[in-house]
């Protein structure tokens, strides 16, 4: 399935993991100081999991509720 972001400025981009865990692994580095690729890597895939049964595009602000 081809998710669609809606990004903050309206733009519609493609989805990509590849950033959620990425945003993820850097506020592991400079919140707690715990880095844990694995958790990373697991949250980023069932977000795209979860993203891909939404009848319609996602936004920004309900994949960060969904990372929370």
């Amino acid at each position: 399935m081809n998710i669609k972001v809606v990004k903050r400025n309206g733009k519609l981009v493609e989805f990509n993991s590849q950033k959620i865990y990425d945003a993820i692994m850097k506020a592991m580095k400079f919140g707690s100081g715990i880095i844990d690729e694995q958790i990373a890597k697991k949250i980023s895939e069932e977000i795209q999991s979860e993203c891909e049964t939404w009848p319609c595009d996602v936004t920004i602000h309900e994949i960060e509720n969904l990372v929370y």
